[in-house]
């Protein structure tokens, strides 16, 4: 089967996963029915058996030095190791804060494992580790988010990368730095282009070379707009 095929099969799998999905979230009032009813389907359609500590390690306890250890809901397993750790939480709770905390305790002692933050619905990826070994910058943030409800070629595309059959740690960490350079590169858009300050103007304008000096701020701002909704609008009505 060729790739193409296999990423079709998977969001066949994600769209019957996301209809499955509408009618029992509302069953899930605790974490043992999340995990039960939202989180291991999802694993299965990846192509794991959740009944093979192999595959899919439960209560998998990560060494840390000076404490006994912390515990994960799962461990996505690869030749004995653990790839990607799964966090889950009752449908609707908070992805972060404390919960967030309780991730980065040990994820340090953990290098180049991914992490999930889920509630069944919301599944929030994490690269806690860099190359160097070293927290990312942005560590705060998932570089990928996945809601079951909207399947779509995108997420199969992702998904397709952490699925037992194809599982490929470089394209993961590849997929991972282009999601953290877009995520930047997007914030730059906003700040510059889309909804420009006046700091942001001056330094564009001495990009673009406008060197006239008698046009106000608030029109170059105006102007920077108005050229990104042109563009925009150009390549959107193109074929």
């Amino acid at each position: 089967m060729s790739e193409t095929d296999n990423r079709s099969e998977l969001l066949a799998k994600l769209q019957q996963h996301a209809e499955r999905v509408s009618d029992v979230e509302r069953c899930c009032t605790n974490e043992a029915k999340t995990r039960n009813y939202l989180v291991l389907p999802l694993l299965e359609a990846l192509g794991y058996d959740c009944r093979d500590p192999r595959d899919v390690a439960c209560g998998f306890i990560s060494d840390v030095a000076g404490k006994s250890g912390e515990t994960y809901d799962y461990a996505l397993m690869r030749a004995g190791k653990p790839v990607v750790f799964v966090e889950v939480k009752t449908v609707g709770a908070r992805l972060g804060g404390s919960e967030r905390e309780q991730l980065q305790r040990f994820i340090p002692f953990t290098p180049g494992v991914l992490t999930v933050m889920t509630d069944g619905i919301r599944w929030h990826w994490y690269k806690e580790m860099s190359e160097d070994g070293r927290p990312h910058q942005n560590e705060s943030s998932p570089f990928l988010t996945y809601d079951v409800r909207e399947p779509s070629e995108t997420a199969a595309e992702w998904l397709a990368q952490v699925t037992k059959e194809a599982f490929n740690s470089d394209e993961l960490l590849r997929i991972a730095r282009r999601g953290e350079f877009t995520s930047l590169i997007s914030d730059w858009i906003d700040r510059t282009l889309v909804n420009p300050t006046e700091g942001a103007a001056t330094q564009l304008r001495q990009v673009v070379g406008f060197e006239a000096t008698n046009l106000e701020t608030p029109l170059v701002v105006a102007a920077i707009r108005l050229a990104w909704e042109q563009v925009v609008a150009e390549k959107v009505g193109k074929p």
